[in-house]
């Protein structure tokens, strides 16, 4: 059962929509908590300029860790957005550290957009912060050290 959830709150991560393995993954790192609370107001802008619906699970999934005695050190932040065709994106740090952010994002039934999209989000974020590419070989490692 642990592991199973640990599984579930990876994919909710991640930015997988449906099972899918994020088509793209950057990593960038926030200097403090008030950074954190800028990088969820970008994006849920981002989610409302492209009509997503967006999910803040965080205080479930930190809940969730607590129970499963796999909690980090740190508050856990796990939010994302989708469209209607599940084009959309997963961001968390969980596994990570505190102030150390993953973005992933899924393709849904929409490759064209759901591409489109990412450079949008990906733009936005490297006007604000430095933004690293994950490989696709590995997920996000921990970058930040906070």
């Amino acid at each position: 059962m642990k592991a199973l959830t640990l599984l579930l709150l990876a994919g909710l991560l991640t930015g997988c929509a449906g099972g899918q393995k994020p088509f793209r993954q950057v990593q960038l790192c926030l200097a403090d908590a008030a950074d954190t609370a800028r990088f969820i107001e970008v994006m849920q802008s981002v989610s409302e300029s492209h009509h997503m619906e967006y999910h803040d699970v965080s205080t479930t999934s930190q809940k969730q860790l607590v129970t499963l005695k796999q909690a980090p050190g740190y508050p856990v932040l796990n939010i994302s957005a989708h469209d209607e065709a599940g084009v959309g994106w997963g961001a968390g740090n969980l596994r990570l550290s505190a102030y150390d952010m993953t973005v992933g994002f899924s393709e849904g039934t929409n490759p064209v957009a759901a591409h489109a999209f990412a450079e949008d989000v990906i733009r936005r974020l490297s006007a604000k912060w430095t933004v690293y590419e994950v490989p696709s070989t590995r997920g996000a490692l921990p970058r930040c050290g906070k």
